[in-house]
């Protein structure tokens, strides 16, 4: 076997200088072969691109609401579609949506049986009444009446204490 090695006009630094830049030229390249798939997430994804998900998907934003609880909404916009109108669905929609934990009561009032009781902590209300009227409208039943009850859990600690009682028996008589 014979070694031939052919002469090369550019060797050393400018090869190293080259290799450099066409490493980062690829680089750049597969960023943007990658962006279109990061792109699918919708959590993650270009504010434009979130938007006309949302208007795909009939979300519109809401006045109050943040740009996380906004994707969130996109995210689950299939499921919670599905969830809304059911006690149970729309308690899956306030757990997926990050609100946190609600207690339904249905008919709970005789006279006004159309009223839907939902019970809440105080921070999950605090400051967002407006966004909890949408949601509601949104996902809740169409000829229903909500009302918000506050729940403010207080911690309650109950003491053991035991207590000696010393006692006697005696017996009189008394014969005849």
């Amino acid at each position: 076997m014979i070694n031939i090695e052919l002469p090369f006009w550019m060797g050393g630094a400018r090869l190293a200088k080259l290799v450099e830049i066409f490493t980062a030229w690829w680089a750049l390249g597969e960023t943007w072969m990658q962006w279109p798939q990061q792109q699918t997430d919708v959590l993650t994804c270009a504010v434009p691109l979130l938007r006309l998900i949302a208007w795909a998907r009939d979300i519109q934003p809401l006045p109050a609401e943040t740009l996380d609880f906004f994707r969130l909404r996109v995210k689950f916009a299939y499921v919670d579609a599905f969830d809304a109108g059911e006690k149970q669905g729309f308690i899956n929609i306030f757990m997926r949506l990050g609100i946190g934990p609600v207690t339904i009561k249905e008919r709970f009032d005789v006279t006004n049986w159309d009223v839907i009781g939902l019970e809440l902590f105080n921070g999950q209300i605090a400051g967002n009444e407006t966004l909890l009227a949408e949601i509601i409208r949104a996902y809740g039943r169409t000829c229903r009446r909500y009302q918000f009850t506050v729940a403010s859990p207080t911690p309650l600690s109950c003491g053991l204490v035991t207590v000696g009682v010393d006692y006697t028996y005696s017996r009189a008589s008394i014969t005849l």
